[in-house]
């Protein structure tokens, strides 16, 4: 358990008797800059038994800290080994849901309990190629030169993600759209 890490994940149990769950859900707010957790009440075993409820939870600090830190009494206050270092915050993001895992129970996003928007992290490709097709196809079909009104049509739309990042693109594509006006 030696080292230091900025991202960390871990199982707490409702039931707990060597901790209060809801006190350290709390100190998770006060611990990390970034955090979500969500309750795992529908999983079931090889056996297709339902499995005892529990809170997957993900944090990430502005510093590298220990591990034993992070458990510490001070921080958390959980036993070491019910937390682990976090190789990859997005995939224990969308692990929350089992996103990645078709063959288990499928929790629904809005099920996150977070200080940060979650919803970047289940973006898939195939999502921000149909965004940019419907930016592309409302440009072509409103011949809209407005970046203003470009930016509503994005927000009310669900591809305020892929304005943002290709801004630069729809500058001009509505540049074209203008000087063929």
């Amino acid at each position: 358990m030696s080292g230091k890490s900025r991202t960390f994940l871990g199982v707490l149990y409702p039931d707990s008797e060597s901790y209060d769950c809801a006190v350290v859900l709390e100190r998770l707010s006060c611990v990390f800059q970034e955090w979500a957790y969500i309750l795992h009440d529908s999983d079931s075993d090889e056996n297709g038994e339902l499995k005892k409820a529990h809170i997957h939870w993900v944090g990430r600090l502005e510093n590298a800290t220990s591990l034993l830190a992070i458990a510490d009494s001070k921080h958390l206050g959980v036993n070491p080994n019910s937390i682990e270092y976090c190789k990859n915050f997005k995939f224990a993001v969308r692990y929350l849901i089992h996103k990645d895992s078709p063959d288990k129970f499928q929790y629904q996003r809005d099920s996150i309990k977070s200080n940060f928007d979650v919803l970047p992290f289940f973006r898939d490709k195939d999502d921000e190629v149909a965004s940019v097709r419907k930016i592309r196809a409302y440009l072509m079909e409103s011949h809209c030169t407005s970046t203003e009104q470009l930016m509503d049509w994005c927000l009310d739309n669900g591809c305020w993600s892929e304005f943002r990042r290709s801004f630069a693109i729809w500058s001009c594509v509505m540049r074209e759209i203008k000087e063929d006006l």
